[in-house]
């Protein structure tokens, strides 16, 4: 079987399980999946961005000085 024989059964299979409305489940399942991956990157990274804040505040809050002196 040629390249272009292969591609054609691909696509041929392709179609019918989207008409069939598994590939639909399975697209979804993938978007879904995407989502949640993202959305606990960027939960993470602004939570460590948050800790490193208040860390160099934290350690900053040592090195202030104040006088009463103009």
């Amino acid at each position: 079987m040629t390249f272009w024989g292969r591609l054609l059964l691909a696509l041929r299979f392709a179609r019918r399980e989207l008409l069939a409305g598994e590939l639909t489940v399975l697209a979804l399942a993938l978007v879904v999946a995407v989502t949640a991956m993202t959305s606990v990157g960027f939960f993470s990274d602004r939570v460590a961005r948050g800790l490193t804040t208040q860390a160099t505040q934290l350690l900053a809050a040592d090195l202030v000085l104040s006088s009463n002196a103009r």
